[in-house]
C-alpha cells in the first residue's frame, strides 16, 4: 500500500549530513544549535498514518566513513507502530493497527550534543480495508433471564479484526445479536449466543445462565397460521406465505434447491397458502383456490404428478380446485374434497390408501364412493378418519393395534368401523398409534405405548380406544412415535410420553412421562406440532415456539 504520509529528517551534525526527502515542503519541528529534526506530514507535531502504511526514511551521510550511530527512531507502543532499520541507514515506519502512540527520533552530533523531539502517531484503518473476523471475551452482568428475554451483552466485548491486520472494538449498537433459550429452562446452564457485525457472525457459549419461564423460544414472529413438521418444517403466516426451514436432501423445502437451512425460507412470493402437511421428505399444500401442490421425495408417487421424480419447486396436482384438506403418512397422500369423496395416492404397501389393493399410485384415486368424510390423520402407514355421523374409521397397518378394531393385529386395505359410537369429532395419529377427542371433550388412545405415549400410566399396548383419564375439556391433540402433546380448552399445553430430547419441557425429570402432565401455566397456546424429538406450539398471538432436541431447525 502507498503511503499517504512520508517522513523526513534533516540535521546538520559536523559533517554528517541527512537529507530530506522530496515532496511537500518540511515542518521543522525543533532546531537547536547545529542539529534539527524535520518531519513532513504533522499538523502540531501529530502525524496521522493509515494501517499497513509504511514511511520511509533514508540518511545519506559524508564523509564516507561516517555511520549512523547518532540518529535513532523508537516507537512508543511496539503493537501499534514498527520501527526497523532495513538497511544502513534507512529505517522502515509501518502502522500496525488502529491506535495511537509516540514515535521518539533523536540525533546526536560528535561532541555528544543530542537532540530529541517526540511525535504523537494516530493510526487508523484505511478505507478500502474489510472485516475479517470477530471475537467475543468477557462475560455478560446479567445470567438471569426469562424464556425469549432479549439477551444483555453489558460486559462482554466485541473485537473486530480487519484484511490490514487491524484491530478495533464494536459498539454494541452496531451489533446484532441472539441468544438461543430455546431448549428449557434451567440453572447453570450454558447458552450460545450469536454476535453479528457487518454480516460476519460469531457465536459463544455463555456459562452460569439461569432461565425460567415456559420452555421453549419464539424463534419465528409474526402471526403464524399453521405449521407442519416432519424432519424439514414448513408454515404458513397470517398474509398467506409460505415458509420453510431443515432437511431438504429431496427438496422438499421447495425453494428450489437441495440445500439444508437452519432458518425460514418464503417459498415463492405467493400468499394464498391455506393449509400445509408434511411426510417422510416431502411436501403437500392447499391454497385458497382450492388447487393442489406438492414437492419433494417422490419415490411412491406421493406427490401425486403422475411420476416418480422428485420435485424441489411446489408443482400443481391436478387441474381441479375442489381440495379441501391434505394429510401426509410416510409415502402416501390422502385428501378429501369439498364433495366430502376421499382421495389417496403413494406408497400401499399396507393398504393405507384404502383401495383394496396393495397397488401404489402416482396420481390420485377414490377411495370407495362414500362422500361423507368429515376429517382424518395420518401415521407411517395407517389411516384414521371420522365421517360426518360422528362414527370412526381405520385402515391400513396395524402392527402395534393402532387400527383400534380390536381384533388381530393385522393390517386393513379397506376402511372399517372402529366400534359403534357416533360422538367422535377429532382425530391424531402418531406414528404407530392414533388418539381421538369425543364431542364431550374426552381424549381416549390406542396403539403403540412403550414409551407412555397413550398417556395411560403403564407402557402396554392397547388395540381399542381407551379413555386418558377423566378431564372432558380436551381440544386438540398432536403425536409422534414416542410422544404426545394436546391442548385443553382453557388453552393449557399438556404432554406426556418420551422426553430424552427435553421435548416435554420441565414436565419431569425422567425419561418417560406416562399420564398428561402440564407443560405451561399459560392460557395462550392455540395450535401445537409434536415432531421426532421436538414440540412446536403457537401461540394466540401468532407467535411459533419450539422446544426439545432439534428445536435448533
Amino acid at each position: 500500500m502507498k503511503s499517504f504520509f512520508r517522513l523526513c529528517f534533516v540535521a546538520a551534525i559536523f559533517g554528517i549530513a541527512m537529507v530530506s526527502c522530496k515532496g511537500d515542503k518540511e515542518t521543522t519541528v525543533i532546531s537547536v544549535s547545529d542539529v534539527s529534526i524535520s518531519i513532513q506530514g504533522l499538523t502540531g507535531n501529530t502525524l496521522t498514518l493509515t494501517v499497513d502504511n509504511e514511511v520511509t526514511v533514508t540518511v545519506s551521510v559524508t564523509p564516507p566513513d561516517a555511520t549512523n550511530k547518532g540518529v535513532t527512531l523508537e516507537s512508543g507502543d511496539k503493537t501499534v507502530l514498527s520501527v526497523t532499520e532495513t538497511a544502513s541507514l534507512t529505517w522502515t515506519i509501518k502502522a500496525l493497527k488502529a491506535g495511537s502512540t509516540t514515535l521518539t527520533a533523536t540525533a546526536k552530533d560528535g561532541s555528544g550534543k543530542e537532540m530529541t523531539i517526540n511525535v504523537t502517531v494516530n493510526a487508523a484503518v484505511s478505507p478500502d480495508a474489510t472485516l475479517v473476523s470477530i471475537a467475543v471475551s468477557g462475560e455478560p452482568a446479567k445470567k438471569e433471564y426469562q424464556l425469549n428475554e432479549q439477551f444483555n451483552p453489558e460486559g462482554i466485548t466485541v473485537t473486530a479484526t480487519y484484511s490490514d491486520n487491524s484491530t478495533k472494538p464494536v459498539p454494541f449498537a452496531d451489533l446484532v445479536f441472539d441468544a438461543e433459550f430455546s431448549k428449557t429452562a434451567g440453572t447453570n446452564k450454558t447458552v450460545k449466543v450469536s454476535f453479528t457485525y457487518k454480516g460476519v457472525t460469531k457465536t459463544a457459549d455463555i456459562t452460569g445462565i439461569t432461565v425460567s419461564g415456559t420452555n421453549g423460544a419464539s424463534f419465528v414472529t409474526g402471526s403464524v397460521a399453521a405449521v407442519a413438521a416432519s424432519g424439514h418444517f414448513v408454515i404458513i403466516k397470517t398474509d398467506g406465505s409460505l415458509w420453510a426451514w431443515g432437511n431438504n436432501t429431496c427438496g422438499q423445502l421447495g425453494d428450489g434447491t437441495n440445500t439444508n437451512r437452519d432458518a425460514p425460507v418464503q417459498i415463492g412470493t405467493d400468499k394464498n397458502w391455506k393449509a400445509v402437511a408434511t411426510g417422510d421428505f416431502y411436501t403437500v399444500a392447499l391454497k385458497t383456490d382450492g388447487s393442489l401442490w406438492a414437492w419433494g421425495d417422490n419415490f411412491s408417487g406421493q406427490l401425486g404428478d403422475g411420476t416418480i421424480t422428485r420435485r424441489n419447486t411446489p408443482v400443481r396436482i391436478t387441474t381441479e380446485s375442489d381440495w379441501k384438506a391434505v394429510y401426509t403418512g410416510m409415502e402416501f397422500t390422502v385428501a378429501l374434497k369439498n364433495d366430502g369423496s376421499l382421495w389417496a395416492w403413494g406408497d400401499n404397501n399396507c393398504g393405507q390408501m384404502g383401495d383394496d389393493t396393495y397397488q401404489k399410485r402416482n396420481t390420485p384415486k377414490q377411495t370407495g364412493t362414500d362422500k361423507d368424510w368429515e376429517t382424518l390423520t395420518t401415521g407411517n402407514d395407517h389411516v384414521v378418519a371420522v365421517k360426518t355421523d360422528g362414527s370412526l374409521w381405520a385402515w391400513g397397518s396395524n402392527n402395534n393395534g393402532q387400527l383400534g378394531d380390536g381384533g388381530p393385529i393385522v393390517g386393513k386395505k379397506i376402511p372399517v368401523r372402529i366400534g359403534s359410537g357416533t360422538n367422535w369429532k377429532i382425530v391424531a395419529a402418531g406414528s404407530n398409534n392414533s388418539f381421538a377427542i369425543q364431542s364431550d371433550g374426552s381424549l381416549w388412545g390406542w396403539g403403540r405405548n412403550n414409551s407412555g405415549q397413550l398417556g395411560l400410566g403403564n407402557h402396554l399396548a392397547r388395540t381399542t380406544p381407551i379413555r386418558i383419564g377423566s378431564d372432558t375439556n380436551w381440544e386438540t391433540v398432536s403425536a409422534s412415535s414416542s410422544h404426545t402433546v394436546a391442548l385443553k380448552k382453557d388453552g393449557t399445553l399438556w404432554g406426556w410420553g418420551w422426553n430424552g430430547e427435553t421435548q416435554l419441557g420441565d414436565v419431569t425429570s425422567e425419561l418417560y412421562q406416562d399420564i398428561p402432565a402440564k407443560m405451561s401455566d399459560d392460557t395462550n397456546w392455540k395450535m401445537v406440532c409434536a415432531g421426532e424429538g421436538y414440540t412446536f406450539a403457537i401461540r394466540t398471538d401468532g407467535n411459533l415456539w419450539c422446544w426439545g432436541g432439534k428445536s435448533k431447525y
